[in-house]
């Protein structure tokens, strides 16, 4: 999920499940490790407040940049069915 925070930028909790194809709970159970980890920031979303805003700290990009990253294979197939950030809901 730091990978795609980190190619596509802030994101909601579900356009983060469309993109990485995990169901809605095992989002929110990945994200809720994550913040717990303080590798990703929930916020309300300033557009509507129903949703969440989610993104990458810079201690999470930083441990992404130390980890092996994201696979070339993963942001190909990402990428292929992937909108920027900014036109997903």
């Amino acid at each position: 999920m730091t990978c795609v925070l980190e190619e596509f930028g802030p994101a909601s909790q579900a356009s983060l499940g469309r993109r990485t194809s995990m169901d809605r709970s095992d989002v929110v159970a990945a994200l809720n490790d994550l913040a717990r980890d303080g590798l990703v920031r929930r916020s309300p979303d300033p557009a509507d407040h129903r949703r969440n805003v989610i993104t990458i700290t810079p201690a999470g990009a930083a441990r992404l940049r130390r980890s092996t990253g994201c696979s070339p294979g993963f942001r190909t197939r990402c990428s292929r069915r992937c909108q920027p950030a900014s036109a997903a809901s």
